[in-house]
């Protein structure tokens, strides 16, 4: 008689608990980006980029889009922003420039630019400097590469963390 109690109770318990658990909410955690109110407005320039030619495609082909970034002492974080597509544009850019630091809740962005463009050509590419940088620290970059070859297309692109240190 016990046994068969103890077992009733058991089962009913587990039942309970199956139906309380329906009710719980699940969060999926997403890295959280931030604008911090002392973001630098950074200037972008613009530099001579080879291109190397490829197969001829018709429509906007990008063959390159590539972020890199360097730092030294002296100036800081230096970010080179290269694109380039498969025919000559009628516009070539990259847009939407921003440099975040790694803090314990996501990425906080403390440099922008707006960018640059380039009109009837196949290869571009601009440099932002952020003297703000501390020693230390995690940095990364998130950029817009944009062109028009026979359609208007953009490519979003971001490096993975990079650490500021000699």
């Amino acid at each position: 008689m016990k046994r068969s109690l103890k077992k009733v109770f058991a089962l009913a318990l587990a039942a309970a608990m199956f139906i309380g658990m329906s009710c719980l909410e699940v969060f999926a955690a997403d890295v959280i980006e931030t604008v911090d109110s002392n973001v630098v407005m950074a200037e972008a320039e613009i530099y001579d980029v080879i291109a190397i030619p490829r197969a001829v495609t018709r429509a906007t082909t990008f063959t390159d889009a590539v972020i890199t970034i360097s730092y030294n002492e002296s100036y800081g974080l230096h970010t080179t922003v290269e694109t380039s597509t498969s025919k000559t544009a009628s516009v070539i850019g990259i847009k939407n420039i921003r440099i975040q630091e790694k803090v314990w809740y996501g990425w906080n962005t403390v440099c922008t630019s707006s960018g640059l463009e380039e009109y009837n050509s196949s290869s571009f590419g601009v440099s932002v400097y952020y003297s703000g940088v501390i020693e230390g620290k995690y940095y990364r970059v998130k950029a817009t590469h944009y062109a028009d070859v026979d359609g208007y297309r953009e490519l979003e692109n971001e490096t993975s963390g990079f650490l500021c240190a000699f």
